[in-house]
């Protein structure tokens, strides 16, 4: 995700041009929704983007054009969290999705209508919410003292806290807040005691543990 460095007025411009891959653009209309000065950066990103398309020679639209511009924005298009959904999900744990910021509540409604959560470590559930090529966001549900062990990144990271708060040995991350890791970060992540964090999470590449769990990840493979 090199070329997608988390410079906010930058994807703002990419998020504008529609350049913006699918999980890196559920997370910065989350964060937009999270910090209005995020937004402010988007919408400088319309506006530099609308100027430079002003500025452009217009060229000859194909026959196809419109049924394929049809096409993409049905592709953009949100998934509507589905009645069964709703249904499915009961007390605390529907009240934790409803309480998160859009888009990411109904990307999260959504995808517990396509499977639901998954067993990603004690304590730690993930949410698989939209991939394109390598990239994934997922939504991370973590228990108070619950998290990861010492790793490194194979890839870049961002992870937005939308609810609760978790620290990496440095830094406390609490609601609204975004770490940023990349291939020299080493670290081990944990949710805050008291409430359950729940947090977005856009990577490229799985995370590299280290010692004994590292071992295990070689043998077997790296997880999902």
């Amino acid at each position: 995700m090199a070329d997608w460095a988390f410079d906010e007025t930058l994807v703002g411009a990419a998020h504008a041009s529609g350049r913006l891959p699918a999980p890196l653009r559920l997370l910065i209309d989350t964060r937009a929704a999270l910090d209005p000065a995020t937004f402010d950066a988007a919408r400088d990103g319309d506006v530099v983007a609308g100027a430079l398309l002003e500025a452009a020679e217009p060229s000859p639209l194909s026959p196809d054009a419109m049924s394929d511009a049809l096409a993409r924005i049905d592709a953009l298009e949100p998934e509507a969290a589905a009645p069964a959904a709703v249904a499915r999900a009961a007390g605390g744990a529907l009240q934790e999705l409803l309480g998160l910021p859009e888009p990411a509540r109904s990307a999260a409604l959504a995808a517990i209508e396509r499977g639901g959560w998954k067993f990603a470590g004690l304590g730690i559930k993930r949410l698989d919410l939209v991939a394109e090529g390598a990239m994934k966001a997922q939504l991370l549900r973590i228990e108070p003292g619950a998290g990861a062990p010492l790793h490194s990144h194979a890839g870049d990271d961002y992870t937005q806290v939308l609810r609760g708060a978790f620290n990496d040995g440095t830094a406390v991350f609490r609601r609204g807040d975004l770490c940023v890791a990349d291939p020299e970060t080493t670290h081990v992540t944990s949710a805050e005691r008291g409430d359950v964090c729940i947090a977005l999470a856009v990577t490229d590449a799985p995370l590299e543990f280290k010692g004994l769990l590292g071992l295990v990840q070689k043998a077997f493979g790296r997880p999902n």
